[in-house]
């Protein structure tokens, strides 16, 4: 039995299309080839031809050649703004484009325009047939680059990552963008131990349901992963972001801690090489002979700092010294030097000591968070306390108030002496007795003058007093009753000069009682300079700091810290032995250096030497950091554990262990709540050493005398001038209230003793009475009556 079904035949003519690139004219000659070989066996596909439609490929999603072919392709213009948004992101300063047709460049114009426009390095390689991604990749490595833009072949990319590993092109510090769109369609299983980033756009969404049931309705038995669980778990693709032509890129995971929990995890047993250089108390060495070895060799907070982060993360580290053993400054080659200069090699994974956190060397290394905030300050040695000098109470006035002073104890001296030869009521007798006999004379001479006005300043009595008719005059209230009940010029001037004396004597002892206390207190504070532009006006202190570290590069570069627009305020004198903080506080203690340095330095140092200080305040703000090269995943992972050691506490107790010194005392603290401002002889010895030449003096003047009267008297009523002189010496020690005479008889005691009482009673009486009662004196003195005026 047979049984027949309707079949539908094909149709005379089956178009095939192809879509190739235009300069792929072999791929579009195989593709006619096998179309046609089907075509001649007629026992294939009889009666049916089949006809190839071949389509190029064209740089914009349309093409008016043929309306029935759509490009899928990004637009160049977009395709490349894509990039550049997220190189940008990336913040690449330098890289690498490695490309196999010039058409790359078309692509890319966008990224390399922006990136010639900022001054960026940037370097175009193309692959050169001839030679292998090996050599490619390794003459790449030698221009210590490690950000590479890869645009070549899907299908070469395995090779040449197998390549890049093979000459260490593939560690953490690398990182690859790739234009391909179709990296996802790679298998990557090999290459799982990869260490390096990369990140690749894919235009297929594969969360988008329609994607979804695409991929199931394809899904065939060889499209299973061939490789187990085990490679799968291995490999780290992650989707972090999406790109708009308007929005740009528009994260929706946060890759820096994806990457940095994926990185933690590789760390673990990782070795890190860190280096330093010499710096107390962040990194010190055993001194030689201590048979110490490789990482026991060093200690310091930093060395503490990196145990504790190992501790926590579960890394290993290696120390190794700096062999320049400078930080890292740019030289004159556009190259740096020192640590800075091991890291842009590779040469470690980490540099720490107290490095400080600049825009200069942010631009070339990568930091961690700071792990010590610190700033710039004058390290100093403190102000010896000196004894002063022997007239220091001279100091409270100036030599130019003292010449003042001076000046107006003689003007008034002066002016006393002219007033008193003006008023007829100084010209006196000078017999009391006898007003009639004799020239008159004026008590205000000059000496006694000049002696009325010292005894106002010394505010005592001077024994002599301006001689005033009719008014009564207590010592030292004269003033007022002479102004108002018998106002005489020269009496008005007399008392208003003492009055301007005494209230200059009360104001300079005011001011000598403050201003003796400022200077005790002031003798233990004061410095020769109190900050930096104190520093640089003197030329007696010499100044320097630390060759090549931040704090001479501030002072280089500053504008604020300038005498004017080409010399620096600051220029310190570095010595080119001095390449260590310790050569300098060295100087300091030797006197007259002040060393510019971090505070944290200097605390350290002040901590062990009660002898140094800190000057003035900080300078700037700034912070240690560790150092890593740039890109390195190190960094974030590093500052996240920095961070957590800073919360806990740890930090502040690790600085404490190593900058306080155990069992050590405090340096005592120069206060006035603590110390009394109690002047001691040094202070006034001045005011003795005046006292004992003023008696010696005093004591020469008064023998004088003795040898000049005793001369008057003839040498018949006197013995030898020694002689008297012992006999002088005796009667003081003996205390006595008398003496003889001995120009006087024996007969004559009686009478000249009476008399001569008589007349010091007149005498003190003719001061403060009229001329009438003076002439009753002068009878009662002749008859020998010594009763006295009537007091009525």
């Amino acid at each position: 039995m047979w049984t027949a079904a309707p079949v539908h035949g094909l149709p005379d003519v089956v178009r095939i299309g192809g879509i190739f690139e235009s300069d792929n004219h072999q791929a579009q000659l195989s593709f006619r080839h096998a179309l046609d070989k089907i075509n001649k066996d007629i026992t294939l596909l009889p009666k049916t031809e089949l006809m190839p439609v071949i389509h190029e490929t064209t740089w914009h999603p349309t093409s008016n050649r043929n309306p029935y072919t759509l490009n899928l392709f990004p637009d160049p213009d977009l395709f490349g703004k894509a990039f550049l948004d997220l190189i940008l992101n990336k913040k690449w300063k330098t890289f690498t484009v490695l490309y196999e047709e010039q058409q790359s460049l078309i692509l890319l114009k966008d990224v390399l325009n922006s990136s010639f426009s900022q001054n960026h390095t940037v370097s175009l390689v193309q692959v050169n047939p001839k030679l292998s991604f090996k050599k490619i990749m390794k003459d790449i490595g030698v221009t210590k680059q490690y950000n590479i833009i890869l645009d070549i072949k899907t299908s070469s990319l395995p090779e040449l990552l197998r390549e890049a590993r093979e000459v260490n092109m593939m560690t953490y510090y690398h990182n690859y963008i790739i234009t391909s769109l179709d990296l996802h369609t790679l298998d990557l299983g090999e290459f799982s131990d990869l260490q390096a980033n990369i990140t690749a756009f894919r235009l297929v969404d594969p969360q988008r349901q329609e994607v979804v049931d695409v991929v199931r309705d394809l899904k065939i038995g060889r499209a299973l992963w061939r490789y187990g669980a085990t490679n799968t778990s291995e490999i780290i693709s992650i989707d972090v972001a999406t790109w708009h032509p308007v929005n740009g890129l528009a994260y929706f995971v946060n890759y820096t801690q994806v990457a940095e929990k994926e990185f933690t995890d590789k760390l673990e047993g990782l070795t890190l090489r860190v280096t330093t250089v010499e710096s107390r108390p962040y990194t010190m060495l055993h001194p030689e002979g201590s048979n110490m070895t490789g990482n026991d060799r060093f200690y310091g907070y930093c060395i503490d700092l990196i145990k504790m982060l190992a501790r926590e993360i579960g890394f290993k580290y290696e120390f190794y010294l700096t062999p320049d053993g400078a930080y890292g400054k740019p030289q004159a080659n556009n190259e740096w030097n020192g640590m800075i200069k091991e890291l842009l090699d590779r040469k470690a994974d980490a540099a720490i000591v107290d490095l400080t956190i600049t825009y200069e060397r942010e631009s070339a290394v990568d930091f961690t968070i700071p792990f010590m905030s610190t700033g710039i300050s004058i390290l100093f040695k403190k102000t010896e306390k000196s004894d002063p000098s022997l007239f220091s109470f001279l100091h409270p006035f100036s030599i130019d108030v003292w010449l003042y002073m001076l000046t107006g104890y003689l003007g008034v001296s002066l002016l006393i002496f002219i007033m008193g030869r003006f008023t007829p009521y100084e010209w006196v007798s000078p017999h009391p007795c006898v007003p009639e006999e004799g020239d008159l004379v004026n008590q205000f001479n000059l000496p006694n003058s000049f002696w009325f006005t010292t005894g106002a300043i010394m505010q005592q009595g001077s024994e002599i007093t301006p001689i005033i008719e009719r008014v009564a005059l207590p010592p030292g209230h004269f003033k007022g009753r002479c102004d108002s009940l018998f106002p005489e010029p020269r009496c008005y001037v007399n008392a208003h000069c003492v009055e301007h004396v005494v209230v200059l004597l009360s104001h300079h002892d005011l001011v000598v009682h403050c201003k003796l206390g400022g200077l005790l207190t002031a003798q233990r504070m004061t410095s020769p300079i109190e900050n930096a532009n104190d520093l640089a006006k003197q030329t007696k202190i010499s100044y320097g700091c630390l060759d090549g570290g931040s704090t001479y590069r501030f002072f280089e570069a500053s504008t604020q810290y300038r005498r004017n627009s080409d010399n620096p305020l600051i220029k310190p004198d570095v010595d080119d032995d001095e390449r260590r903080n310790k050569k300098g506080v060295e100087r300091v203690k030797r006197g007259d250096y002040a060393y510019l340095m971090e505070f944290s330095s200097i605390e350290y140092e002040v901590e062990r030497d009660c002898n140094l200080t800190a000057i003035g305040g900080l300078l700037d703000n700034k912070g240690y950091g560790i150092a890593t090269p740039p890109g390195s995943p190190v960094r974030s992972v590093l500052s996240s554990y920095i961070i957590r050691l800073q919360e806990s506490g740890e930090l502040e107790m690790l600085k404490r262990r190593w900058w306080r010194v155990e069992g050590k005392d405090k340096c005592p603290l120069e206060s006035a709540a603590s110390a009394t401002n109690e002047m001691g002889l040094s202070n006034v010895g001045g005011v003795f050493l005046a006292l004992i030449f003023g008696c010696a003096g005093a004591i020469i003047i008064v023998t004088l005398e003795f040898f000049w009267k005793i001369k008057k008297v003839p040498y018949g009523e006197r013995e030898s001038v020694w002689v008297e002189l012992w006999k002088e010496v005796k009667l003081v020690l003996s205390c006595k209230g008398s003496k003889d005479n001995p120009q006087k008889t024996p007969e004559d005691s009686l009478s000249n003793s009476i008399g001569l009482s008589s007349l010091h009673h007149i005498n003190y009486s003719t001061t403060s009475i009229n001329p009438a009662a003076n002439a009753l004196l002068s009878k009662s003195a002749l008859r020998g009556d010594n009763k006295g005026p009537d007091k009525n």
